[in-house]
């Protein structure tokens, strides 16, 4: 199928092949006069529908029905259970409990830098001032 007539293929094919209408199949034909990809699309098409036209007609096993309803009470029973219940919860609780305890990290650090720099200027305006005596 080409790229430019991707769109009119989806929907024009899918009408043929399910339910040909006059209308339908002229387009159809019209557009595959011009179309080689299209036109190669829809004889694979069609010939995979003749394919599994001729397939006979089967039932599962009992084998398959029997895995099928063992798979259907296991995710039952997986589903009572909490934690598979709640465990997209437990996700988000979690990233936003990160998030909180990098965001409080980054803010005592920056309390006791600022605590720091407090005492640093204290000390300094505490400390008595010398003065330099020069030589004559």
């Amino acid at each position: 199928m080409s790229a430019f007539c991707s769109e009119y293929w989806e929907k024009k094919v899918g009408n043929f092949l399910n339910n040909p209408s006059l209308a339908v199949k002229n387009d159809v034909q019209d557009h595959i006069r011009t179309c080689l990809i299209c036109r190669q699309s829809l004889d694979e098409m069609m010939g995979m529908r003749r394919l599994l036209k001729n397939l006979p007609d089967t039932e599962p096993g009992e084998e398959f029905e029997h895995n099928l309803n063992r798979r259907i009470q296991f995710i039952r029973r997986d589903r009572n259970r909490p934690m598979y219940r709640y465990f997209e919860y437990f996700n988000i609780l979690f990233t936003v409990l990160i998030g909180s305890m990098i965001v409080l990290l980054f803010f005592l650090f920056s309390q006791i830098l600022e605590n720091i720099e407090k005492k640093k200027l204290e000390e300094e305006r505490s400390a008595p001032k010398q003065e330099m005596i020069l030589p004559d």
